[in-house]
């Protein structure tokens, strides 16, 4: 960043102001800019994969006691606990 001012003088001039002499005046400008960033970046890849099987297999079990609910909707006023 270079910054270049304007002063306002109201001075005679002297011998020491090269105010007329014809000069290049060559500047070098250096800086430092940082950068900083992010990248995404592939570092590993997970394969997840499922293999789906049967198998038959037979239980033989005794049940002590069965619930059925039957629902009969015929207009009639029977209970289903008594079936009356």
């Amino acid at each position: 960043k270079i910054n270049v001012q304007r002063r306002a003088v109201d001075r005679p001039l002297t011998d020491a102001d090269d105010t007329f002499r014809e000069r290049t005046i060559e500047v070098t400008a250096t800086g430092e800019e940082a950068v900083v960033g992010k990248t995404a970046r592939v570092v590993e890849e997970v394969v997840v994969s499922k293999t789906a099987g049967e198998h038959v297999e037979q239980i033989d079990d005794t049940v002590r006691r069965t619930e059925v609910e039957i629902d009969e909707d015929n207009g009639s006023n029977i209970d289903p606990v008594t079936r009356r």
